[in-house]
């Protein structure tokens, strides 16, 4: 289904965003810890603005008596090796927060002592902040690298005073930053002062003398998704790209929908282009938006290519992509916020025809991709997806810039390409194959198909005069995933794929009856079974069928519907483990013809000795019966053939993968006096299976 073709630079930056669920059956959640995050703490001068390659800026490791508190961060993590000289983890599913706690009680300390005062700055490290520093502040850097780093992508002021509250996590990681692997920095600064004096002049009191300081406490790790087994590549055929750009005016909600002219700063070149593979086949819709099939295994997966330095656009200067700082989209519904550097809008709508919120993506052109690189953006399950990249590009003329709201946006489906139901025994919870019986009824799982047109037929029998059977259907309707069926009869679901057209049929039956039983073991129609009671069978409580030939009584039976304990998913391994079982039957019988030859000799020494054998026993036989009796005569045994062995059989419907167990073959009693008797020696549990 996948070719690879080369690419000259892959950078996997991948979003798996909660509202899509692995095809597959779920695994245990693993345990939510908490981890400490080692971190450096550096004591700089007065003016200094927390510029830690400053002059004069001192140096120690984070410890429990120079800082305010500490660093950690809680999901579901495990650390790992280091990755680059950060501390690593490796994160099982979901997010990572990231808390910062403090003592209070530092709050207090007296004048002459190290204590927190009010900080005028606006700037930590070289990175502009919104709002004054004031009592403290924290900020979050990421990087793709652990080298060029983006933000802030939180910034929080004020932080540390008596009514501060901290308990909860400041920040929460991104499915974005995680799939791809990310290092995060965060930043705690504040600034200190004590009194070390009065200052006198002549005598006069002129005010405290006064230490000054400030402090940065700096954490530092990386985190990243448990690696793929089979990782999508964007090298992946078949592929198809999507999306087009349309100038969309501007402050106007990224509203307009103008095709770019000649005037146009975004004439002639594009920013970048958005394209889809992992899929199997693609149609389109009456709409012509793109229908993307999928099969077990694959991961229709959406990626983004960008192809200018967003701070030189087409290689000029003065042609950027802004921070746009108020921005909000009109279509979405998003009211004001800072989309920064392009904001990339993924809206999902569920089968239901419900619209899920729309996940946002800020900074996505700065913090989550890079120029030249093919970036995932997302892997998508079955639903609709809508996705849009707002951004906004700065043109400087001389000292003037203008400014202009740019969209790419498209829409696209993704839809299962299988044809399946799956129905489940609801006592024992295995799956049931087409044809099988069970006693207590079953469940329907579609298996996440959730754009399949099911259909179920419900019917019971009704016994004829003549011995017949006749169908009485009891409803036909549309099925739903997840729906019970528990009364006795005939269950038939008609399932079809709308997309490619196939179909698949499956037959369950719920009940003890002979009847049933029969149907089931031996898979003919009603109508065939019909045929055979005119004919003169009869059919037993345990589903056997009599037939009387006018001179023996003979009973028929086949082999129950195996069922087995299975996932959807492993519907597939069980065929590829059949084929391998009957790959490795064939390779035994296929031995070499030296080996056959040696084994010519010792064929014929044992037909010699089974001679031998069998001539001795037929002297000692003849002998023994010529000596007279002293037992009293019996009656003479009437003239017939003794009762025929009935023998089992496999039913050749049973699907591919499963393995149906033939049935033991039934022992005959010796006859008593003149009468012909065979017994049944086989037992039923519950669901109708022959053990």
């Amino acid at each position: 289904m996948k070719k690879s073709k080369s690419v000259k630079h892959v950078v996997s930056v991948v979003l798996n965003v909660s509202l899509i669920l692995s095809l597959g059956a779920a695994g245990v959640q693993a345990a939510v810890k908490t981890e400490s995050i080692p971190g450096n703490v550096y004591t700089l001068g007065e003016k200094n603005p927390y510029d830690i390659a400053g002059e004069g800026v001192t140096k120690a490791a984070v410890s429990s008596s120079n800082v305010l508190g500490k660093i950690s961060i809680s999901g579901e993590i495990k650390k790992t090796s280091p990755q680059n000289g950060f501390d690593a983890f490796i994160v099982d599913s979901g997010n990572v927060s990231i808390s910062y706690v403090f003592d209070k009680k530092k709050l207090d300390a007296a004048d002459s002592d190290w204590h927190i005062v009010s900080d005028s700055g606006k700037e930590i490290n070289k990175v502009p902040l919104k709002a004054k520093i004031e009592s403290g502040a924290i900020i979050v850097e990421t990087s793709l690298d652990g080298k060029n780093w983006t933000g802030p992508d939180v910034e929080k002021t004020n932080v540390f005073t008596k009514d501060s509250d901290l308990s909860a996590p400041f920040y929460t990681t991104k499915d974005i930053q995680l799939v791809n692997g990310c290092y995060y920095r965060i930043t705690v600064v504040h600034r200190e002062e004590r009194k070390t004096g009065d200052k006198q002049l002549l005598g006069v009191d002129l005010g405290d003398k006064k230490e000054v300081k400030r402090i940065a406490e700096i954490y530092q790790f990386y985190a990243a998704y448990v690696p793929e087994k089979n990782p999508v590549s964007p090298s992946d055929t078949p592929m198809k790209k999507l999306g087009e750009v349309v100038n969309a005016g501007h402050d106007t909600g990224f509203s307009g929908n103008d095709a770019l002219d000649k005037k146009d700063p975004h004439y002639g070149w594009t920013l970048g282009e958005f394209f889809v593979n992992g899929y199997t086949r693609d149609m389109k819709d009456e709409n012509g938006d793109f229908i993307f099939l999928k099969n077990v295994g694959d991961k229709v997966t959406l990626w983004f290519n960008l192809k200018q330095d967003i701070t030189k656009l087409n290689n000029d200067a003065n042609l950027s992509v802004c921070d746009d700082t108020k921005a909000y989209d009109k279509y979405f519904q998003i009211p004001e916020t800072s989309f920064k550097h392009g904001a990339l809008i993924i809206q999902f709508t569920d089968h239901n025809n419900q619209k899920h919120d729309p996940v946002i993506y800020t900074d996505f052109l700065a913090a989550n991709s890079r120029t030249g690189a093919d970036t995932r953006v997302q892997l998508f399950e079955e639903g609709d997806y809508e996705v849009h990249l707002d951004y906004e590009i700065a043109k400087k003329n001389g000292p003037v810039y203008t400014y202009t709201n740019y969209r790419i946006s498209f829409k696209y489906k993704i839809r299962n390409g299988n044809c399946m139901v799956f129905p489940f025994d609801l006592a024992k919870g295995n799956e049931l194959s087409s044809g099988a019986i069970t006693a207590s009824g079953f469940k329907l799982d579609m298996a996440k198909s959730r754009y399949l047109d099911i259909n179920v037929k419900h019917s019971t029998l009704k016994q004829n005069t003549d011995g017949t059977y006749t169908a009485d259907v009891r409803f036909n309707r549309p099925a739903q995933d997840g729906e019970e069926y528990s009364k006795e009869g005939i269950y038939e679901f008609a399932v079809k794929n709308l997309y490619t057209g196939e179909t698949t049929t499956k037959t369950i039956y719920v009940g003890s009856e002979g009847v049933l039983r029969a149907l089931s073991s031996t898979g003919l129609t009603l109508d065939e079974l019909n045929a055979k009671i005119r004919e003169g069978a009869t059919i037993s409580d345990d589903g056997s069928i009599v037939i009387d030939t006018g001179e023996e009584t003979v009973e028929t039976e086949e082999t129950n519907v195996t069922e087995q304990k299975v996932s959807p998913e492993a519907s597939e391994e069980r065929a590829a483990n059949e084929s391998s079982a009957t790959e490795a039957v064939n390779n035994e019988d296929a031995q070499p013809a030296e080996k056959k030859k040696g084994s010519g000799a010792v064929v014929i020494i044992i037909i010699i000795v089974v001679l031998v054998a069998a001539g001795v026993g037929g002297y000692f036989y003849f002998t023994k019966i010529r000596k007279p009796k002293s037992i009293a005569p019996v009656d003479k045994k009437p003239e017939g053939d003794l009762p025929v062995e009935e023998i089992p059989t496999v039913n050749e419907s049973s699907e591919v993968g499963e393995s149906p167990v033939a049935e033991e073959t039934p022992e005959v009693e010796e006859p008593a006096e003149t009468e012909e008797t065979v017994e049944d020696a086989e037992d039923e549990n519950e669901g109708g299976d022959k053990l």
